[in-house]
């Protein structure tokens, strides 16, 4: 198991180094994931291997930041790098990260009893938006798919819960409180930043994220799981208990 406070070499080659630790840590994962995906933790270690392939840098990240977030992967259920696009490995500052995508939160909603769907929806400059607050608060949106959308046109973006019950909530918020979300993400000026890369689909998953945190889910595991994956998207880091993070991860 990783000695606390070791670094890793540059490059670490994974047959000789990452494989094994990986292997040692592997009954850690099985303990921490849910009952319906420890049969997914093989997959969960090769699609690390396989973004390494993608992505070298990821051969040079600090081993502990390697084992920690595969721990938070497994710990939610969630497997990055796949084709559904649920997440992904960042190397960043020489450790890996766990980042959910928005296609990620859609499905860890989607697992919890209450909620039937989610989604975020942004909304440009040229759009017919109507907001109505009150007794009977609704949203209408019709886009106009007449003229270009880009980025800096957006205003604003709102998240929409469709319950198992029938019923909706939604949350709007404009595109000022977007950017403050923004810019306390971590490494969001990076070039290679999720921010930088697919801006439209980080406002959607702020959007989700948002009227998430609002909404009271049930009290069982998978909102809990819902819950602290929002939390580690804001950044606070995934509890994963019995695990004691070494201070250079």
């Amino acid at each position: 198991m990783v000695v606390p406070g070791q670094n890793s070499q540059a490059l670490l080659p994974w047959k000789d180094v990452i494989k094994p630790e990986l292997s040692l840590a592997e009954p850690m994962f099985l303990r921490l994931a849910p009952e319906q995906f420890k049969r997914q933790v093989p997959r969960l270690i090769t699609s690390l291997q396989s973004a390494a392939k993608k992505t070298p840098k990821i051969y040079e990240c600090e081993l502990p930041s390697i084992v920690l977030a595969m721990a938070q992967a497994a710990s939610i259920g969630i497997i990055p790098n796949s084709p559904c696009k649920h997440a992904d490995w960042i190397p960043r500052g020489g450790k890996l990260n766990f980042e959910l995508r928005y296609n990620g939160m859609i499905e860890l909603a989607q697992r919890t009893s209450r909620v039937s769907n989610v989604r975020g929806v942004v909304v440009y400059k040229g759009d017919e938006f109507i907001l109505e607050e009150g007794t009977d608060p609704r949203i209408v949106h019709r886009p106009n798919l007449l003229v270009e959308r880009a980025d800096e046109d957006i205003i604003g973006v709102y998240g929409v819960i469709k319950f198992r019950d029938g019923s909706t909530k939604f949350r709007f918020m404009n595109r000022a409180e977007v950017l403050k979300r923004k810019a306390v993400s971590k490494g969001s000026d990076d070039p290679s930043s999720p921010w930088q890369k697919w801006c439209r689909e980080m406002c959607e998953k702020t959007g989700v994220k948002y009227v998430l945190a609002n909404d009271s889910l049930s009290d069982d595991d998978d909102s809990d799981r819902l819950g602290r994956a929002i939390a580690h998207d804001n950044g606070d880091p995934i509890d994963v208990p019995g695990y004691e993070v070494p201070e250079s991860a």
